[in-house]
């Protein structure tokens, strides 16, 4: 007899996913919107105190991501971010929630500029938390954040800049 099929799918990946988080690794994906932060949010909430890897390879999001970064931040164990290829957006965001910070020597990293959010408070809000986090004070995030645009950087400019802490090789 053959329990999985197309529909079951889906819920052996979530259990996967679960059994993967309880034991102190977590995997956020490519795509991080809407309530599938906040999902991961809620398995967060629910771990007990430990450390916690959070496997970072992460490109998009939505703004849900925000909540996401607060309960990394509020999580009672050490929280690493091991960042992958990508932290653009909203991987960013949640690489700099963590308290350590590994990238590989070719991770690419993309903060937004204000074409991407909804006003001036929303630029400083964003920027006073990134300077809370980082090396570089409010005022370098946002004069990033009112140039508009896309900024990537590589690793080097994220060591110098305090958004990770390590770099491997």
């Amino acid at each position: 007899m053959n329990f999985l099929n197309n529909n079951s799918l889906p819920h052996v990946l979530a259990m996967q996913f679960l059994d993967e988080a309880r034991r102190g690794e977590l995997w956020i994906p490519r795509d991080v919107s809407g309530d599938f932060a906040y999902a991961i949010a809620a398995t967060i909430r629910g771990l007990p105190l430990q450390d916690l890897n959070v496997h970072i390879d992460t490109d998009n999001g939505t703004a849900s991501v925000w909540i996401l970064a607060d309960i990394l931040i509020a999580h009672q164990g050490v929280t690493t971010a091991l960042i992958g290829e990508v932290a653009k957006s909203a991987g960013l965001i949640l690489s700099v929630a963590c308290q350590n910070r590994i990238c590989r020597i070719d991770t690419e990293f993309l903060y937004h500029g204000s074409a991407y959010k909804s006003g001036a408070d929303d630029d400083r809000r964003k920027a006073k938390w990134f300077a809370s986090r980082t090396k570089m004070p409010e005022g370098f995030w946002l004069e990033k954040a009112i140039g508009g645009g896309d900024h990537i950087f590589g690793c080097d400019e994220a060591m110098e800049w305090g958004v990770v802490t390590e770099i491997s090789s």
